[in-house]
């Protein structure tokens, strides 16, 4: 199990992660060009992969422990399923832009929600 504030720079470092997606994702939209497969969408796959992978255990472990009101262990399985999904979304042109956007903004909800749980436990 990671500290709280291991725990609390993992998930700046998925927002960042996100934000980095949505960036490739305008990117790629507006060129309309597809980037490799194995040597860009791979290795950015795995990376998001194996940090919200650690990121959901260690999260859902100081919610039981917790028991904030407001995040719920659900949620955190959600975001690493979204997270998982615009990983490799954002590096194809014909990615919807409505579905894109809806999970980066439910991604950006649950990890700055988790942000805000980590200063303020009892909210």
């Amino acid at each position: 199990m990671v500290s709280n504030d291991n725990l609390k720079k993992l998930t700046n470092e998925l927002l960042q992660l996100s934000r980095y997606a949505e960036e490739q994702f305008e990117q790629v939209k507006s060129t309309k060009a597809e980037v490799d497969f194995l040597t860009v969408v791979k290795p950015f796959v795995n990376l998001v992969k194996g940090k919200s992978e650690i990121w959901a255990e260690n999260t859902k472990q100081w919610i039981i422990d917790n028991k904030p009101r407001n995040v719920h262990v659900k949620q955190i399985d959600s975001t690493v399923e979204n997270l998982q999904l615009v990983s490799v979304q954002a590096f194809f042109p014909s990615t919807s832009r409505t579905r894109f956007i809806n999970y980066i903004r439910s991604i950006d909800y649950v990890l700055n929600s988790v942000l805000k749980m980590k200063a303020n436990p009892k909210e």
